[in-house]
């Protein structure tokens, strides 16, 4: 999904250095002489700087470049998890420019993720990777790291200050953490064969621990058809479907919480009642 670019902010006399700030805390400051357009020549005069910052803890982030993956330095490619991005974008005259060679930039990236994948905060003083983006082959590339500062302007409070050498997408990303979680649902009702395509939803929340530790809480729900059998005395579980005489008014399905780790296949029980009357 396309979105717009932020508006510009000018910086003048630019041979001098100056800085710009845009939406949610985005930053960049340049040392005097540090620009040159697409000859090599210095620039001079008023530029305008282009800074589109993206939240990314958004579920549905529109707008967001590339893959989630990128090349760790001395590593191979892999996910990656984002706590901020944003294009940053000098121009002038319609131009691109770059920094000039020896000169480089610092910027300041807003936060949006504001714990990191073990649930603690994000803190003022802590490094995170920065990233650029590889516009050819959409995958990131690290690029030294970046420090956690404060940031009224952030949506979280933080930002993360980073010196740049070239102008692009950049990124403060952590390699992603993933796991596996196998769930097998058991019908609670031996006689309510459910039929093949029923939909049932499941959401899960990382409730304690981190990393391989971690325990999940999951709740399902389901409709069962209109047509089942008796309750027995007791709730029991099969895998199996039998013939029912009756004809049952099902009652409302009822959720369970569910408690499970990753990559650990246990059956697990969602009670459903069902009273009976005569068909």
């Amino acid at each position: 999904m396309l979105i717009a670019r932020d508006a510009a902010v000018a910086i003048g006399a630019i041979e001098s250095g100056g800085s710009a700030s845009g939406r949610e805390g985005v930053k960049v400051t340049f040392p005097a002489g540090a620009l040159v357009d697409g000859a090599g020549n210095a620039v001079t005069g008023t530029i305008q700087m282009q800074m589109t910052p993206l939240d990314v803890a958004a579920l549905d982030a529109p707008g967001v470049p590339g893959a989630f993956a990128g090349v760790p330095t001395g590593g191979v490619r892999g996910d990656i998890m984002s706590y901020g991005t944003a294009e940053l974008l000098p121009l002038k005259n319609g131009q691109k420019l770059q920094l000039a060679a020896g000169k480089s930039a610092q910027i300041e990236l807003p936060i949006y993720a504001a714990v990191h994948q073990n649930g603690a905060a994000v803190a003022v003083g802590e490094t995170i990777a920065l990233w650029s983006l590889n516009a050819v082959t959409g995958v990131w590339t690290q690029e030294g790291t970046g420090t956690v500062v404060a940031s009224a302007a952030s949506p979280s409070g933080r930002a993360l200050r980073a010196t740049i050498t070239h102008f692009s997408w950049w990124n403060g990303d952590v390699s992603a953490q993933m796991g596996t979680v196998n769930l097998t649902v058991h019908v609670p009702n031996p006689n309510a064969p459910i039929a093949a395509g029923t939909l049932a939803s499941v959401t899960g929340q990382v409730v304690a621990g981190s990393g391989p530790s971690w325990v999940a809480q999951i709740t399902c729900r389901w409709t069962w058809p209109p047509r089942c059998a008796c309750r027995p005395t007791r709730p029991r579980t099969s895998s199996h479907a039998s013939t029912c005489r009756h004809r049952c008014a099902p009652a409302r399905p009822t959720s369970a919480r569910l408690r499970t780790r990753p990559s650990t296949r246990r059956s697990r029980q969602c009670a459903s009642r069902c009273r009976c009357r005569p068909s």
